[in-house]
Formats: C-alpha cells, sequence, structure tokens
C-alpha cells in the first residue's frame, strides 16, 4: 500500500506518516475518552498523558515531515488533530503560559508573570489567575484583541474588555480559560518602578480605597515570572527584603491608631455593637499593619490572616485567637465591654513589641556612633589609628596578599611598615566620615588584636536590584578559613548589612581563596558572570533574604 486517502507518499515517507496516522488516532480515541469520563482530573493520569500532549502539540519536526509527504489539506488536517488534541491535554496554568507568551510576542521588552502560586491548578468556580503584563507602553485595545483571538485554541474566551483602566491594578482585561476567570493586567514599567519606589521609601501607608499598596510589594515577591524580557524576575528580586524606612514608617503612623480612646469609650458605655465594629474596622487593619511590619512581612490583605500570623516571631501571645474573641464579644451588646478591654489589652501588647523592634540593635546610623559588634570569635568596630600596628600583620602578610580586593582602587593593599596602614586608616576614617564606606577592624576576642578589616557600603542600584552593598574582607592569613570567616560574615550581614538597609551583597573571592569560596557558595552566594554587576572576575552575590548564616 503506497497511499492513504488524500495523501501520496511512498517507501520509508509512507511508513513514517502511517505509524504516526495510527499513534495520532489511537491516542485521540483513548485520550477523549479519558477526557470525557474526567479521568483525567488525577494527577497521575495527567501526568501519564503529559507527554502525548507535548508530542501533540509539537509543530517541529513532525509538521515538517508531513507537510513535505501529503497533500497541502491533509497536511493542515493533521495539524489541527494534534493541535485539539494537545490543547485538550493542557491544564489550565499550561494555557495560561501560553497566553502569556503570546501577549508578550507583541513587544520584546514586555514580560508577563502570575501572581498566585503557580503549583497549584486553578479550578472553575474556586480560584482565579491574575497575569501581571510589565510593559513600556499599554498595549492598544485593538492589539489585544488581536491576540486573545489568536488564543482562542487555547480556549480563551473574552468576557469583558477594559475591566479596568489606568487604576491601581492597571489596564485589565477579563477573559476564560476552561471555566477558570483569567484577568491580565498591563503595568508601564515606568509607572510600576516608581509606585513601588513610593511604597518602600513609606509614602503610601494607608489604605487607598480598599486596596493597601504594601500589598502591591507582596505580589511582586509572590509572583512566577512567565516569560518576557525579565523585568518581572527582576522586582521579584528588587524587593524581597522589606525596608527599615518602610518598617518604621508603617509601625510609627499606625501604632497610635490601634487605640483611639474616645471611640472604644463610647462604644463601650452604649453597649453599642454597631458602633464598635465601626471603629475596631480602623483599628484592626493598623494592628495587622503594624504585626506584619514588624515581622518584616508585606500586608496583602486580610485573606489567610491565620496563617500569616501563625507564622510570625514576634506576636503576643495567642494573638489570632484573641482577635477571634475579641470579633465575637463584640456582636453582643452585653458583652460589649469586655471585648474593648480585650482590644485595649491586645493593642498595648502589640504596641510594647512595635516600640522594641524599632529600638533593635541592629538598627543604627552607620555614620553616627557606629557601636562595637561582637560575635562569638570576632569583634566588628570602626577602624582606629592605633590599629596601624596590629593591621601590619594582616597587610604585610604575602600568603593573604592574593586576597585583598583592590579592585577599582588606585594601588594595592601590600604594606611594609606600621605608617603605611596608618596612611590607609586616615584615608578610611575621611571616607567614612564623609558617609562613604565603613571600613572596621576585624578585633579577634581572644587576643584583643586587629587582625584585619572589613569595608561596607551601600552601592545603590546594580541590576535593578536596589541597596546593593559592596563587601570588602582583608584577613591575616592565619585566619582564611570557613569558620572565622563564617563568624565575621554573620555581624556584618545579621547587623551592619541590616543599619545600612541592604538588599544584597557583593564581595569578591579569588580562586586562590578556596575555603572563603566555598562557604559563600554554602550559605546562599552565587558567583557572578563576567560584568553581571562589576567588570572585574571572582565576585559573588547573594540576597539578605536567602542568606543562611
Amino acid at each position: 500500500m503506497k497511499s492513504l486517502k488524500g495523501i501520496s507518499v511512498n517507501g520509508i515517507a509512507a511508513l513514517r506518516c502511517r505509524l504516526f496516522l495510527f499513534a495520532l488516532i489511537d491516542t485521540r480515541l483513548s485520550l477523549c475518552y479519558n477526557l470525557l469520563n474526567k479521568n483525567i482530573r488525577s494527577p497521575k493520569i495527567r501526568k501519564k498523558y503529559a507527554l502525548y500532549g507535548r508530542i501533540c502539540c509539537g509543530y517541529g519536526e513532525n509538521a515538517a515531515w508531513i507537510s513535505e509527504t501529503t497533500s497541502e489539506s491533509a497536511a493542515a488536517s493533521l495539524s489541527r488533530a494534534y493541535t485539539f488534541i494537545g490543547v485538550m491535554l493542557m491544564t489550565v496554568g499550561e494555557k495560561v503560559l501560553e497566553l502569556a507568551r503570546l501577549i508578550c510576542a507583541i513587544d520584546e521588552s514586555m514580560s508577563a508573570a502570575r501572581t498566585d502560586d503557580a503549583k497549584e491548578e486553578p479550578r472553575a468556580g474556586e480560584s482565579d489567575v491574575d497575569i501581571f503584563v510589565f510593559c513600556s507602553e499599554i498595549p492598544p485595545i485593538d492589539t489585544r484583541e488581536a491576540v486573545y483571538r489568536k488564543a482562542a485554541e487555547l480556549g480563551v474566551i473574552v468576557k469583558q474588555m477594559c475591566v479596568c483602566e489606568n487604576c491601581v491594578w492597571g489596564t485589565g482585561d477579563m477573559l476564560e480559560i476552561d471555566g477558570v476567570d483569567v484577568m491580565p493586567m498591563y503595568f508601564t514599567k515606568r509607572e510600576t518602578d516608581s509606585f513601588a519606589s513610593e511604597i518602600a521609601a513609606g509614602k503610601r501607608v494607608y489604605n487607598e480605597g480598599g486596596f493597601y499598596p504594601v500589598g502591591r510589594l507582596m505580589s511582586f515577591i509572590q509572583m512566577t515570572p512567565l516569560c518576557g524580557d525579565g523585568y518581572a524576575g527582576s522586582l521579584k528580586a528588587k524587593w524581597q527584603t522589606y525596608s527599615e524606612k518602610l518598617r518604621r514608617a508603617m509601625i510609627s503612623e499606625h501604632m497610635g491608631r490601634l487605640w483611639q480612646d474616645e471611640d472604644f469609650t463610647r462604644a463601650s458605655q452604649r453597649r453599642d455593637p454597631v458602633y464598635l465594629h465601626q471603629v475596631l474596622e480602623s483599628a484592626l487593619d493598623s494592628a495587622l499593619l503594624v504585626l506584619y511590619a514588624v515581622n518584616r512581612t508585606y500586608f496583602p490583605s486580610r485573606k489567610r490572616t491565620e496563617k500569616f500570623i501563625n507564622g510570625f516571631e514576634i506576636k503576643p501571645e495567642n494573638f489570632y485567637a484573641r482577635l477571634l474573641r475579641v470579633l465575637s464579644l463584640a456582636a453582643f451588646p452585653e458583652s460589649v465591654p469586655e471585648a474593648v478591654s480585650e482590644w485595649k489589652a491586645l493593642g498595648g501588647e502589640l504596641q510594647r513589641l512595635a516600640e522594641g523592634a524599632l529600638s533593635d540593635s541592629r538598627y543604627f546610623d552607620v555614620y553616627d556612633g557606629f557601636p562595637p559588634l561582637s560575635g562569638e570569635r570576632f569583634t566588628l568596630r570602626i577602624v582606629r589609628e592605633s590599629d596601624a600596628e596590629d593591621l601590619l600583620s594582616c597587610y604585610s602578610d604575602e600568603k593573604a596578599l592574593p586576597l585583598f580586593n583592590a579592585d577599582n582602587c588606585s594601588r594595592g593593599f601590600y604594606m611594609k611598615t606600621a605608617d603605611e596602614v596608618r596612611q590607609y586608616i586616615n584615608i578610611w576614617l575621611w571616607e567614612y566620615g564623609n558617609r562613604g564606606y565603613a571600613r572596621c577592624a576585624a578585633v579577634d576576642n581572644a587576643s584583643g588584636k586587629a587582625v584585619g578589616t572589613i569595608e561596607l557600603f551601600d552601592a545603590g542600584e546594580k541590576n535593578g536590584i536596589e541597596h546593593v552593598g559592596i563587601l570588602r574582607l582583608d584577613l591575616a592569613s592565619g585566619y582564611e578559613n570557613k569558620r572565622d570567616i563564617s563568624d565575621i560574615l554573620r555581624t556584618v550581614i545579621r547587623k551592619i548589612a541590616f543599619a545600612f538597609g541592604l538588599n544584597a551583597i557583593l564581595t569578591k573571592a579569588p580562586e586562590a581563596g578556596a575555603a572563603r569560596r566555598e562557604l559563600l557558595s554554602e550559605i546562599g552566594f552565587r558567583e557572578t558572570e563576567n560584568g553581571e554587576f562589576v567588570p572585574f572576575d571572582d565576585w559573588y552575590f547573594g540576597l539578605l533574604s536567602e542568606i543562611r548564616l
């Protein structure tokens, strides 16, 4: 047999085509049967057929040889057939990804991300999917409609265009995929950056018409980048760390709102549940915003409040249970006074915790009264002229010389006399006095001698990540081991970096420093690619939120 109906083929090509057709028909029938009987909802069965789905959706090699060995109409029919089967096998999450790719194809400068947990499969009537789309300019409505028409083969249905436009939710369109609401929301990168910076600077600390601006930063760090130019991923990295400026602004602005004496007293005296709920509404918002800020967590909304609170380290004892009790007591006239009393006690405890958080010794002005910071083995303090003799043992150490970081410096750090060391110390102190970098002596707690120095400063924005610190670490060769370096880094990262308000750290670790490089990799740093952050080799990068010390 050298032909199939409507298909002219021969030899090996005929055999390949027939085998493909038989497999296609068999796959189509069995999969349709499973889909119609809803067995495909089983994760195991879906995983089993995932390979078939990928095969059926592929337009590469198969499409090429089919078109070469068949008539045009037959090839088109085959293409439609395996596309149809492939789409049937795709999960909602996979279809969302394909939709995002179609959207990002509008312009090479676009980027898209899901704001929900991409690992959980959305189900009709139970969940929806929001897609943040970041672009230079919002695509016109006709351009977006053209994309959605192209996505119709994925089962995308347009429910309403421009559900919102130029608001806090961007410009959004309401779509539907397999019964699940899917909403692409378009934002310009320029406005996104400006808005996020205002939030982090503590300028948007209040509820704005039911929207919590600080929750936008939570969306950024929780979102799953789907496709595009990487901008969505840079936002995720950039806002991982809750800034100290935002923390202080949030606590300061909302702490006084936990208790409005006149309003709560009036509600208690009148035993008025409705009025008490009005007063509590505002106070509860402020209490949650303070609690989340104390724990350096962006407050997204009141959804999943119990889960968040249970995960906090700093909170009044049994906070969530006591909160529910207040709300329960507030529902009945006879228990309104007790509800007010309970809330006052709870708010008082939260206020004391918040005041304690603001006075945390980790947070100080680096350039004003830098305190000695002690670890198990070393104490870090601002370098002094009297350290010159001690530090000579470090900077005249030829074994340590290959590990000194002289990148961007006019000369190296090999010194033969205490006077040379003293000249450097005066330069370091001048820089510190002018709010440049902070150069600290690393003092061995056992001997009381300075055995090296660390330098840290805020280098500003690097690759879309704000407040990236540059760390230099010079140690005498006898201290170049994982245990000693770990103790110094622990103090630097837990205390000095927080005081600077850094989000990430860059530090150099030359090939000669095997112990240093190994330790950095173990605690969450990664070696940078050439020119990624700085135009030098052997630099390591780590987000403070991901460093494990």
